[in-house]
């Protein structure tokens, strides 16, 4: 069986490391769109639960609001991290990456959207949240395996 767009790998790239970053990107996704589908009553205990989780590891207290939007933001950037590692498996460009960037401002618009249907409300602040953690997980992917790339050509010239 085939991926979409493995057909594309590069030589440096790894068919494992592709396959696997996708499939864990999808597991992911999910995850974030069954978070987004939780009542308000249900997302507010979640947010409590891991608020005083933190609070017992660094003895403060942390603002639920902001823990919100670091957890948006830390989702999406995993998100993003994962599908940069997938893209950097195969012989991506600019226009590549910024078609990436799309699917993942795509998938926030999606999962704000989603909050909707479980009664919570949407905020287009959250968009653009999520929208910054994918590109930070996507550029931080790509450029970790930047080097690999480049010096992949290197050796076998000669």
């Amino acid at each position: 069986m085939r991926f979409p767009g493995e057909r594309h790998l590069a030589p440096w790239g790894s068919k494992r490391v592709y396959r696997l970053s996708l499939l864990l990107g999808l597991a992911a996704l999910l995850a974030i769109y069954l978070f987004s589908l939780q009542s308000p009553v249900q997302s507010m205990m979640v947010s409590g639960r891991f608020a005083r989780l933190l609070q017992r590891l660094t003895g403060r207290q942390l603002d639920e609001g902001l823990l919100r939007k670091l957890a948006h933001a830390i989702e999406f950037a995993l998100l993003g991290g994962l599908g940069g590692l997938a893209l950097a498996q195969t012989d991506w460009n600019a226009r590549h990456a910024l078609t990436l960037l799309g699917f993942g401002m795509l998938a926030a618009f999606l999962d704000e959207s989603l909050q909707l249907l479980s009664g919570r409300g949407a905020a287009i602040l959250d968009v653009w949240i999520d929208t910054a953690g994918f590109m930070a997980g996507l550029a931080m992917a790509l450029a970790f395996t930047q080097p690999r790339r480049r010096g992949a050509g290197q050796g076998q010239g000669g």
